[in-house]
């Protein structure tokens, strides 16, 4: 067995632990993308809340709808600060993913790299037997023919 045909279980269990970091990647990504529209909604609601408030404030309410206002307003920043919190957290782990894709990834395209070489050396090997044995047949056939003619 070839030193490139040995290399080729280490090639393949590589590749695989690269498509599988690529596929975690790839969906962690969708959940940091749902964390963050998330802290946009709630920012959204909160400023389109917060207008509705203002707009009300001019035409008056009473104490206690202001009280309301403010207890639902303060609740919104604190879920706003937990989703912030939590998108963070989240861009934390998907750089921990990516990372790890990415020393997969290039694992695997060393051992590719590698593999590669084993093979042209394994090809030239094979290239200079040939060429030796060609040489060879050559040296007996003309070493053949310079007897025939001496006879």
């Amino acid at each position: 067995m070839t030193k490139s045909q040995r290399m080729q279980p280490l090639t393949r269990v590589a590749t695989s632990r690269e498509r599988t970091a690529a596929k975690e990647l790839g969906e962690y990504r969708r959940t940091l993308a749902a964390a963050e529209a998330k802290h946009a909604e709630l920012v959204t609601y909160r400023e389109e809340y917060s207008r509705h408030l203002q707009q009300s404030g001019g035409s008056g309410i009473d104490a206690q709808q202001m009280r309301d206002y403010r207890v639902f307003l303060a609740r919104l920043n604190e879920a706003i600060g937990h989703q912030q919190a939590s998108v963070e957290q989240h861009r934390r782990e998907y750089e921990r993913k990516r990372r790890l894709w990415s020393e997969a990834r290039v694992r695997a395209s060393a051992l590719d790299k590698v593999v590669e070489r084993y093979r042209k050396e394994e090809h030239t090997i094979v290239e200079r037997r040939e060429q030796a044995e060609s040489d060879e047949r050559s040296l007996q056939q003309h070493g053949q023919n310079g007897r025939k003619d001496k006879d």
